[in-house]
């Protein structure tokens, strides 16, 4: 099954962490993007093997410019498959 794991810490300085599970090889994407909609960071983008990894934010945009204090949402996309799910840091 595939799932984004809560982020921790959340509100978090400098650094947030969190889980992907893919239960078979498949093309993922997730990213960071703020309340406008806007995407502000790209933290995967291609293919994932079957099975959990971890990931992390630092703050940083695409461009190395450290996001404004806010909210921001994480959202993860599985291609061909419908999944997407998203949750607030």
């Amino acid at each position: 099954m595939f799932a984004l794991g809560r982020s921790y810490p959340n509100p978090f300085n400098p650094v947030t962490r969190f889980t992907v599970d893919v239960p078979v090889a498949s093309p993922i994407e997730v990213a960071v993007f703020n309340v406008l909609g806007q995407k502000i960071a790209t933290l995967f983008s291609g293919v994932r093997e079957a099975g959990s990894a971890q990931m992390a934010w630092n703050g940083l945009s695409d461009n190395g410019v450290t996001a404004s204090s806010g909210v921001y949402f994480i959202r993860m996309t599985a291609a061909g498959t419908g999944f997407t799910a998203t949750q607030k840091v």
